[in-house]
């Protein structure tokens, strides 16, 4: 079974990215949800040179990461 999430706060895609195993997260989530102030704000501001890494993970095709701009 795996699950939906939702990300709160940058560090554990930070912590993952910089370990090189953002795949776990595809491993035990079907979805994960990125508010866009996450995004923006935390993930763009306080990933330094593992932004690129988040980056190309978040907007690969076929991607579990999607970024909201409200989670209803």
């Amino acid at each position: 079974m795996r699950y939906i999430g939702a990300i709160s706060d940058a560090d554990i895609l930070i912590n993952l990215a910089r370990v090189n195993r953002l795949d776990i997260s595809e491993i035990l989530f079907e979805k994960i949800i990125i508010p866009q102030f996450v995004y923006d704000i935390e993930i763009k501001k306080n990933a330094g040179k593992y932004y690129g890494v988040i980056y190309r993970a978040i907007h690969k095709n076929g991607s579990i990461f999607q970024v909201v701009d409200r989670v209803c």
